[in-house]
């Protein structure tokens, strides 16, 4: 599921919003939780330009202790000059009873991400009613 303004979204991509997914662990492996963000950073990063810029930390979502790591990755809208800008990308991955990892990716220009972040701060809290129903 993406959460985005019509405007935050281009052709690359989404440069503005979240994003919001599920992804199996391995069958017949009882992965932690550090071990299930580490592999899907790993998954992300074989298919996008994705530098991680800290080690996971514990976060709280919906009562349940998930990840919260800070990414950057090429954004789809450059700057005003036409020059490619960094993005930062707030990843937040919350385990599932079955086993499943559901994750959130806040997204937005490095440079305006801290005029974001309150927001993203309130999308997290109320995604984290969507958890146990995803």
């Amino acid at each position: 599921m993406t959460i985005a303004p019509h405007a935050g979204i281009t052709n690359s991509g989404v440069g503005y919003g979240v994003l919001l997914n599920g992804a199996a662990g391995p069958k017949g492996q009882n992965l932690s939780i550090d071990d299930m963000t580490v592999q899907l950073i790993q998954h992300i990063q074989q298919s996008n330009e994705l530098e991680q810029l800290n080690k996971p930390q514990p976060i709280t979502v919906g009562g349940i202790e998930g990840r919260s790591t800070f990414l950057r990755s090429p954004s789809p809208f450059p700057r005003a000059n036409g020059q490619t800008q960094q993005e930062r990308d707030w990843l937040v991955t919350v385990p599932q009873h079955d086993g499943l990892l559901i994750f959130m990716v806040f997204v937005a220009p490095q440079a305006e991400f801290a005029r974001f972040q309150p927001t993203y701060e309130a999308m997290r809290e109320e995604c984290a009613v969507l958890v146990p129903n995803f």
